[in-house]
């Protein structure tokens, strides 16, 4: 089989069974059980709440296209915390890279990386609104 035909084939199956991100199953995090997001400066504690169901649609349809790696030091930003429905509360970091677990940013941790900076955009566009 020709290269050209490998890369093909290899694209087709990205397309069709898709790069399938483990996102939602390592962090118990699923939209219908998410009532809302908070965003958190490390610095002046401020707290920016987003709740609309089509921005926590965006935020979830990013999520879900992010594969991880193990790493450490990273740059993380800010807070980004998930309140469910029982109401318990999963606190992550993140940063222009990656969303990762709350803990040091230089602990060696499963991270999940941007493809694209939508997300984080989209985030620190809505901590500027909130200010």
């Amino acid at each position: 089989m020709k290269n050209s035909s490998k890369i093909l084939l290899s694209i087709v199956f990205l397309i069709f069974g898709g790069c399938k991100s483990d996102f939602k199953s390592k962090n118990g995090l699923e939209i219908a059980d998410v009532k809302s997001i908070s965003l958190i400066q490390p610095d002046t504690l401020k707290r920016t709440v987003v709740d609309e169901k089509n921005e926590l649609r965006f935020i979830f349809g990013e999520l879900n296209t992010l594969s991880s790696r193990r790493e450490g030091k990273v740059n993380p930003e800010f807070v980004i915390e998930f309140l469910k429905n029982d109401g318990s509360v999963v606190k992550m970091r993140m940063g222009k890279d990656c969303i990762g677990p709350n803990v040091p940013a230089s602990d060696v941790a499963e991270r999940w990386y941007f493809h694209k900076d939508t997300l984080y955009r989209f985030c620190i566009a809505k901590i500027r609104q909130g200010a």
